[in-house]
């Protein structure tokens, strides 16, 4: 997948922009996955989410309901955040393409509705990113359920000694009166993170998973 995304895509042949494009967001989608434990749900960081660029938190809410009890406080390496940037200078570069065909998608009264990350129909038409669209994506690299994150890293974190309140909070695995963020909560969202950074950091490496600059620049 990465030597795909670092091959520069045929600017004169729409199938070959839009399958780079895919890729590129596939790539990037693992990179948050496998280091926040992101749930195989539609848009993962959807617009209304930011990440905090000085110290990497992120509250994400992956399945929740309206009163967004799972939400948890997640720390976003920075090569992840690095990936991130990188994706939305590619996708900045997209949108043109998208916009000359569907502009009513693109832009309503002057405000984006696109979602950060989304995948590309074979006519440019953008679609969501949920467990449905990504499978076939992911099925000739990966033949694993979408959700093998989370279960890679939670044994991971396990197996590298990691504790398990720290994991469960990580996971956003918690009964009531037992949330990280709850105000009689014993465990710190700090110290969870500082914990969490000497793992997460090693699992990375070994994963190989580092920022690529897209291609179609």
């Amino acid at each position: 997948l990465q030597l795909q995304i670092s091959t520069t895509p045929e600017e004169d042949k729409n199938t070959s922009i839009i399958e780079y494009h895919n890729w590129y967001t596939l790539y990037t989608v693992l990179a948050i996955g496998y280091s926040t434990g992101y749930r195989a749900i539609v848009d993962p960081f959807p617009v209304d989410a930011e990440v905090d660029q000085d110290s990497g938190l992120a509250v994400i809410s992956d399945k929740d309901g309206e009163a967004y009890y799972n939400s948890r406080v997640v720390w976003v390496p920075e090569s992840v955040r690095k990936q991130i940037t990188h994706y939305m200078a590619h996708r900045a570069k997209i949108l043109p393409l998208i916009a000359s065909r569907y502009p009513g998608i693109v832009l309503e009264a002057g405000d984006e509705k696109l979602s950060r990350m989304f995948l590309l129909e074979p006519d440019y038409k953008p679609t969501d990113i949920r467990p449905s669209t990504l499978s076939p994506l992911l099925g000739s690299h990966l033949p694993l359920p979408l959700n093998v994150n989370r279960r890679f890293l939670r044994t991971e974190l396990r197996a590298r000694g990691c504790p398990a309140e720290v994991v469960d909070a990580f996971m956003g695995h918690w009964s009531r009166g037992q949330e990280p963020w709850g105000q009689y909560s014993s465990l710190s969202i700090v110290d969870i993170v500082e914990e969490l950074k000497v793992y997460i950091e090693a699992i990375l490496v070994e994963l190989k998973i580092e920022p690529i600059k897209s291609r179609f620049l």
